[in-house]
């Protein structure tokens, strides 16, 4: 996965899953300072990814597009949460 620039002023998200060819999903639109909508209308799914950070702590993903004929969306809702390390795993 990137984000980045793909010719002057176009914001583009990429992937490639599982070593297939790259898929170039450009930012549609930015409504807020905390949200991004990726598309990529020619692909059936996801033709849209979109990235809302809604706190500090709290990150929300969704993809949607069209899955076996019907409009479908999944959510990707993230916290972040502390990592507490063992000793022996920061010593290494």
């Amino acid at each position: 996965m990137q984000i980045r620039l793909t010719e002057p002023g176009q914001l583009a998200y990429i992937v490639q899953p599982s070593g297939q060819p790259p898929v170039v999903f450009n930012l549609l639109r930015q409504d807020k300072p905390n949200e991004f909508i990726f598309a990529n209308l020619d692909n059936d799914f996801p033709s849209r990814i979109i990235y809302r950070h809604d706190s500090e702590r709290i990150l929300h993903a969704s993809i949607s597009g069209s899955l076996k004929g019907k409009l479908t969306t999944i959510a990707f809702p993230m916290t972040r949460s502390r990592c507490e390390a063992s000793p022996l795993a920061r010593a290494q």
